[in-house]
């Protein structure tokens, strides 16, 4: 789905960019299905076709992969809804690719309730003698959830991608209501 071709919105331009779509949705997808009671929204925002601005996925029903690596799960199978927005700025083009993202998820599910945050940075720019490569990437989460030990608990957490980083993690155990694991960095 695209909005407005640049030589409608500005004689001239296309001559610069191309005559592209000022605006669009890409990777559009609705999925659902009955047999599991499960229904699935994506889609993709991009400006001149060439630069994302955004992403958004919804996810209602049974059988949900979820996957959050603060609390010790990838892949787990969930019920109920999950939901992720994220704003930023992405362009990929020869010797250049850039992203800027954050994200916000909510979940609502059998095994995790709560708030979770994202945010990334990549840089790799090679033109001629200018060399730059950078990449900085972080996540933070609050909310209940069940541990792997079926035990529900109020988590507090944080963590960057540096190798040095332990993070932050404050849990707090419903059969234990004194803070029953604590690791700050």
């Amino acid at each position: 789905m695209a909005v407005a071709k640049v030589s409608e919105f500005k004689p001239g331009l296309e001559e610069w960019v191309g005559d592209v779509s000022i605006a669009s949705l890409d990777q559009v997808s609705l999925e659902f299905q009955l047999s599991r009671k499960y229904i699935s929204v994506a889609a993709t925002a991009k400006l001149l076709e060439a630069v994302q601005i955004g992403d958004c996925e919804l996810e209602l029903g049974e059988g949900i992969s979820y996957t959050n690596m603060l609390l010790g799960m990838q892949g787990e199978t969930v019920n109920g809804f999950r939901g992720e927005v994220g704003v930023g700025i992405k362009m990929e083009k020869d010797n250049c690719m850039f992203n800027v993202r954050g994200a916000a998820e909510l979940a609502l599910t059998n095994k995790v309730c709560g708030i979770g945050a994202s945010g990334e940075l990549e840089a790799n720019v090679s033109w001629w003698v200018l060399a730059l490569q950078t990449q900085a990437k972080g996540q933070g989460f609050i909310g209940v959830y069940e541990q792997h030990n079926g035990v529900w608990a109020f988590g507090l957490h944080g963590q960057t991608s540096d190798p040095g980083d332990k993070g932050i993690h404050l849990v707090w155990a419903s059969e234990n209501p004194e803070l029953s694991s604590k690791t700050l960095s």
